[in-house]
């Protein structure tokens, strides 16, 4: 994606607002010399922090000055660890050895997600996921 000829996107920006109110953005950034994977959480209790490059975990309480670290443990594999991971209990799905915890639905709403952040990106305006499943 980096090094190839495509139409990609240098950088980008979607909030996604649920129907309960609860709101999620996510930046993501190719031109950055910056190598990372972060992510926060902010909630009624607190917030959390991760660095997958950094393999650390901060958690901040609310009301609170205290800070707790979790170290993640070094793996192997891509994104983190996760993509054998992925494929290990997708396999054991295909066995029978475990029920699948994902569904078709699950899939359908993390792809119109990003559907509908790439039509805001051409079309510059608001989408509502449902208008995908029409």
């Amino acid at each position: 994606m980096y090094t190839s000829d495509k139409d990609t996107h240098d950088n980008g920006i979607a909030i996604v607002e649920y129907e309960n109110g609860a709101k999620a953005s996510h930046l993501e950034c190719f031109i950055t010399s910056i190598c990372d994977r972060l992510y926060t959480v902010v909630g009624d209790l607190g917030q959390a922090e991760v660095s997958l490059e950094k393999r650390l975990i901060t958690i901040r309480p609310r009301w609170s000055k205290e800070t707790i670290t979790h170290y993640i443990p070094d793996v192997e594999g891509g994104h983190g660890g996760a993509d054998p991971m992925l494929i290990d209990a997708f396999f054991r799905v295909l066995k029978g050895e475990e029920e699948n915890s994902s569904t078709t639905e699950h899939g359908m709403w993390a792809t119109a997600i990003g559907q509908a952040a790439e039509i805001f990106r051409r079309e510059e305006r608001t989408v509502k996921v449902a208008e995908l499943f029409r």
